[in-house]
């Protein structure tokens, strides 16, 4: 995004002299979802809570999943594309019953960096297909 860029009174004003509705109309909101409901069921509750026709959301956390689920409302959700397609990182925290060697740890992590291939189960909410993921 361009932070230099300036809009014409004509054409509207400034996010921050506009009002709950109008920013509500075309809008991002960083939701942290919690485990439990699917990101559908959470852009839904939002959705109807905040009383927006358009509210969907960019990119699926599993229901088991909790992590940041971009919600995009009105003419926002034309950049849903741009979110789905853009690089994702993701953190975990891992518990071990006893200790282990960092190194082997170190070296089993990395295979998880850059392009990953992936096959879901047999019993999946996406299409069975080796998908490759970065």
């Amino acid at each position: 995004m361009d932070k230099d860029v300036s809009t014409s009174d004509k054409h509207g004003c400034s996010p921050q002299d506009r009002n709950i509705e109008q920013l509500l109309e075309s809008c991002f909101i960083l939701l942290d979802k919690s485990p439990g409901p699917s990101s559908h069921q959470v852009s839904a509750w939002a959705r109807d809570m905040m009383g927006l026709e358009k509210l969907g959301h960019g990119g699926t956390l599993d229901p088991f999943a909790s992590g940041l689920l971009p919600l995009l409302s009105g003419k926002a959700m034309r950049l849903t594309g741009r979110i789905l397609t853009h690089d994702k990182s993701y953190l975990a925290v891992l518990k071990f019953p006893k200790e282990v060697d960092r190194e082997k740890l170190e070296e089993s992590m990395s295979m998880l960096r850059g392009k990953v291939y992936n096959v879901p189960p047999e019993i999946s909410a996406v299409r069975v297909q080796v998908r490759t993921r970065k």
